[in-house]
């Protein structure tokens, strides 16, 4: 077996309810993770700048398939919900390998974009942007 993680594998929950829920109808999602820095060099310490990290922080997005009428997953409309009442969420990040190896994060963050397209003759998809907290 392989230590890989399928995209299928990686899958993104967001507590709500009391109970972790998966994004219904996810196509994909990305973390990124962000360390902040400050410059610290000084007059003569020569031609290159030094740097020291100060804070990290993290955003996010998951995008999908757009789907209602749902009652084990999160659907489109509760993150809208969400987002407009400026809850706090929980998130979690499960990355399963296919030796079974599982790497879990869980972080805070808010629901700072929402983005819904359709066609005519297209299924609707979603786009929903992350801002972590705390």
């Amino acid at each position: 077996m392989s230590n890989i993680v399928a995209g299928e594998n990686f899958v993104f929950h967001i507590y709500n309810g009391g109970v972790w829920k998966p994004y219904y109808c996810a196509r994909s999602g990305n973390i990124q993770v962000n360390s902040e820095t400050i410059e610290i060099s000084t007059t003569g310490s020569g031609v290159w700048r030094d740097f020291i990290p100060t804070a990290n922080s993290f955003s996010g997005q998951i995008d999908g398939v757009m789907a209602v009428d749902t009652t084990t997953t999160l659907q489109w409309s509760e993150l809208r919900t969400l987002q407009f009442a400026q809850t706090k969420l929980l998130c979690r990040f499960t990355a399963t390998s296919q030796a079974g190896d599982v790497y879990i994060e869980e972080a805070y963050f808010y629901i700072t974009n929402s983005v819904a397209t359709a066609g005519f003759d297209g299924v609707a998809t979603f786009n929903v942007s992350l801002q972590g907290t705390g």
